[in-house]
């Protein structure tokens, strides 16, 4: 992330305040960022200086069916039909490999390029509603 970008992190990223459980806005950031140079000497970077407090959520380039935004930690319900079968799948949004993708409780993985945003609909997050990632036994 670059110091650039400071004034459009929402867009790009959310944070999630560990220390008081909820997404934190840019002026709960603003005090633990700082601007250094990067290690390649070409520009500088946005740091933040938080010891662990927030978690960074990157923005997937996806929208839900509803046009809202897909961050890393949501909850996502996919739909598709297969051979006139329709088959949903529930699961959070995470990144493997280079690629963002869908994690069912059950681990199993599904990329989330494969889906089409008609297709997703963000239902909660990991961290307010882990209780939807659970499997039935």
């Amino acid at each position: 992330m670059r110091a650039d970008e400071l004034a459009t992190l929402p867009a790009n990223y959310m944070f999630w305040d560990k220390d008081l459980c909820k997404y934190a806005t840019i002026d709960d950031i603003q005090p633990f960022v700082s601007i250094e140079p990067n290690a390649y000497g070409t520009d500088f970077e946005l740091r933040l200086q938080c010891l662990g407090r927030f978690r960074r959520l990157a923005y997937t380039g996806s929208n839900d069916k509803n046009k809202r935004p897909i961050y890393e930690g949501h909850i996502v319900k996919a739909s598709y039909k297969i051979m006139g079968q329709k088959i949903e799948i529930i699961g959070a949004i995470g990144f493997e490999n280079g690629s963002f993708v869908i994690v069912n409780g059950k681990r199993d993985v599904a990329v989330l390029s494969a889906f089409n945003p008609e297709e997703l609909k963000i239902i909660g997050n990991i961290f307010e509603n882990p209780e939807l990632l659970e499997t039935s036994k």
